[in-house]
């Protein structure tokens, strides 16, 4: 029953909240499209709920069963979509050249790489540092509906992940099932990413940008298996970066698409702060590809969309810096170091 109550958990963060979306909107699913839409949406929305509930004080069990309920039942009840719903396209063998086989080849073997230590590490729980005495604590602090204090400007997605396998397991001595969920983005981020390549057949741009992911991941000092933030923000970072290249293939601008890579930029501040500076980077990127005469309205939308979601929580914590409620770490970082200005920011 533990081992099951565990995945429910690993579902709910990752698949259930998308899907049940994605099904209302009447969107037709395949695989590729979960990771690519359902995934990301999956995580904005566990964190916007259960920041809500969290802040009016109703973030107990029966309210993460009672979400999950809701969404099964969306997912049921809209099982089949109405006719006219568009599908991925497939890939056109016959147009694929040598430079798209190899990056197929670099993306599969990266993959596995990670696949391989991810399954070694498969039953560890969190001992990194960081993860057990910071985000595991606020984490804790999810679990008990309150809203985590001395936080700094550190955002919280990380901990509330964590509060989700321990309300379904109803314990927070297991932290198993709670580091899984989160060093498994690296992975489901790399499938969005090649799945942004199946669709709009551009199988090299988008394998190797894939592949470019877990080299710079596993290659880091990011300890991409301990549970900390720092795979999981370049993870979603690169989804968001996956929607922006978009607009290189030959196909025709798609502000949803570009509008949803901005939400994801959003979200990647929401990670961790490494993200804010995707912010501008997201549209500049975008206006790189288009013609210098293209409408700059989708621009400022996105910019807008990335820094409202980012917001939430930044803001958030200005107004507790303001009221003297939480102090900033940044201060202290500062105060604690020693020699002139340019040297302390370099600390």
């Amino acid at each position: 029953m533990f081992i099951y109550l565990g995945t429910l958990s690993f579902f709910q963060a990752f698949f259930l909240p998308g899907i049940a979306v994605a099904k209302a909107s009447n969107k037709k699913l395949n695989l590729a499209s979960v990771f690519l839409y359902c995934v990301p949406l999956s995580l904005i929305l566990n964190y916007a709920v259960i920041f809500f509930l969290t802040s009016i004080g109703l973030y107990y069990s029966t309210s993460i069963w009672t979400l999950c309920a809701i969404e099964l039942f969306f997912i049921w009840y809209f099982r089949s979509p109405k006719p006219g719903s568009k599908e991925l396209h497939r890939v056109d063998l016959n147009k694929v050249t040598n430079l798209d086989f190899l990056g197929f080849a670099f993306f599969i073997t990266t993959f596995f790489y990670y696949l391989t230590r991810w399954i070694k590490s498969f039953g560890s729980i969190l001992n990194h540092w960081d993860a057990v005495s910071s985000w595991n604590r606020w984490g804790l602090d999810w679990y008990a509906n309150q809203l985590p204090k001395n936080t700094g400007e550190y955002p919280q997605l990380v901990p509330i992940l964590y509060s989700i396998g321990y309300k379904f397991i109803h314990s927070t001595e297991v932290t198993f099932f709670a580091k899984s969920t989160v060093v498994s983005i690296p992975l489901f981020a790399s499938l969005a990413v090649f799945s942004v390549g199946l669709k709009y057949r551009s199988l090299r741009l988008f394998c190797t940008l894939a592949s470019g992911l877990y080299l710079i991941v596993l290659n880091s000092y990011a300890y991409p298996l301990t549970g900390i933030a720092d795979a999981p923000v370049a993870s979603i970072v690169f989804i968001g970066i996956g929607f922006a290249l978009l607009q290189m293939v030959p196909v025709k601008m798609n502000t949803k698409h570009f509008y949803f890579g901005a939400a994801i930029i959003g979200l990647a501040c929401l990670t961790k702060q490494a993200g804010l500076p995707f912010i501008l980077f997201y549209p500049l990127l975008v206006l790189t590809t288009q013609a210098v005469t293209s409408p700059k309205k989708p621009y400022l939308i996105s910019f807008a969309i990335s820094s409202i979601i980012a917001g939430s929580w930044y803001i958030y914590k200005e107004i507790q810096f303001f009221y003297h409620t939480d102090g900033s770490w940044i201060g202290g970082v500062l105060a604690a170091s020693n020699g002139t200005i340019s040297q302390k920011l370099i600390r």
